[in-house]
């Protein structure tokens, strides 16, 4: 995939327009994050990406949302545990 960068402030307004139409769109907070994630990959060339959220029980943060990532990666033991 070739890297997209914005060559014009209407680009670049394009952008934000579909930002704000993602987050301003009630939807689940995975539903959200994976389509920032997709628009994030189309205009500004994402390839990985990692939402973790902390369990307020545990206080260990955990995989929420992952983006690019294989299920062995998502089992490496560097990506599944971490305590805070």
């Amino acid at each position: 995939m070739s890297e997209y960068k914005p060559t014009s402030i209407g680009d670049i307004a394009a952008v934000l327009h579909g930002l704000n139409y993602i987050v301003s769109t009630p939807t689940s907070l995975k539903d959200t994050v994976s389509q920032l994630f997709q628009l994030l990959e189309i205009h500004a060339g994402l390839r990985k990406g990692i939402l973790m959220l902390r369990d307020p029980i545990s206080d260990r943060l955990y995989i929420e949302i992952a983006f690019g990532f294989t299920e062995a990666d998502l089992h490496s033991r560097y990506l599944t545990s971490f305590n805070l």
